[in-house]
């Protein structure tokens, strides 16, 4: 299988626990977006469970291995998630949205995703980001991030994982949120 390419951020999910726990928190036959599949540790078990899978991947490498050996049910996407997102959202209408986000651009990604999305969603994070986005107003970690997340939707830190959980191992740990909407 590819190697993963730093520039791009990437770190694949290897915890079988959280693969489990990610995936089982989508609705049996629903339909959801991923953003970079990478290797395929959430997106086969979500093709297992969903109806229908649409996988942004930026990687050109990785991109060509799923045209050449995605399910039935996945539509992928070989774009930039941060030139596109919008549009997938309305295209698609997801009934969830997760990813093992690039740490390196999961602020923007955030932020486009908590002013177009409207499914529930369950993103993975550097764990100072997650514990910003989910922190509570007077907190320190409180932020610009926190209040912009807030106004729409309900964040909640779900787990966290130590940098065994992926190949290669990031150098800081992880922790994966489940948002709902507000309303």
């Amino acid at each position: 299988m590819m190697r993963a390419k730093k520039s791009l951020g990437q770190h694949f999910l290897i915890d079988r626990r959280a693969i489990e726990r990610i995936v089982g928190a989508v609705p049996p036959g629903s339909t959801v977006l991923e953003i970079g599949p990478g290797r395929g540790a959430l997106t086969l078990p979500l093709c297992a469970r969903a109806a229908k899978v649409v996988a942004v991947e930026k990687d050109d490498a990785l991109a060509a291995w799923w045209q050449a050996h995605a399910p039935k049910n996945l539509l992928l996407v070989h774009a930039d998630a941060l030139d596109l997102l919008p549009e997938l959202l309305d295209a698609h209408a997801p009934d969830a949205i997760v990813g093992n986000l690039p740490y390196n651009i999961s602020g923007p990604l955030t932020a486009l995703l908590v002013e177009h999305a409207r499914a529930p969603m369950v993103l993975m994070y550097q764990q100072e980001v997650a514990e910003r986005i989910c922190a509570k107003p007077g907190a320190r970690a409180y932020g610009r991030l926190t209040a912009l997340v807030a106004y729409r939707w309900r964040a909640e830190l779900w787990f966290r994982l130590p940098p065994e959980a992926f190949r290669p191992r990031p150098k800081v740990r992880s922790a994966v949120v489940r948002f709902r909407p507000a309303d």
